[in-house]
């Protein structure tokens, strides 16, 4: 499995732990374009290309850019979910 599939597969089911149906989308980092920020709520990504190739979207806050340090961590993921993303949708 790819890396970009293996993050989707883990996304959705953090998502899904949480009660939140998703569509989850999978780009590649060096695919992502402006058109691609503008029609998503939330970015997931390794850490290396949070700080890297999106670095100006995550400072620019246009787009929330998750990263992560460990793409194999499921607790990562429900750990990001909970303290980054829930709060964005329960204001």
């Amino acid at each position: 499995m790819g890396t970009c599939a293996f993050i989707k597969t883990n996304v959705q089911n953090a998502l899904k732990q949480h009660g939140i149906q998703a569509i989850v989308d999978v780009e590649v980092a060096a695919n992502i374009s402006n058109t691609t920020i503008r029609r998503c709520d939330v970015i997931f990504t390794s850490k290396n290309i949070a700080e890297g190739k999106l670095a100006g979207i995550a400072k620019s806050g246009e787009v929330p850019v998750i990263a992560l340090l460990n793409i194999m961590s499921k607790q990562e993921y429900n750990e990001k979910i909970e303290k980054i993303l829930l709060p964005m949708f329960t204001d």
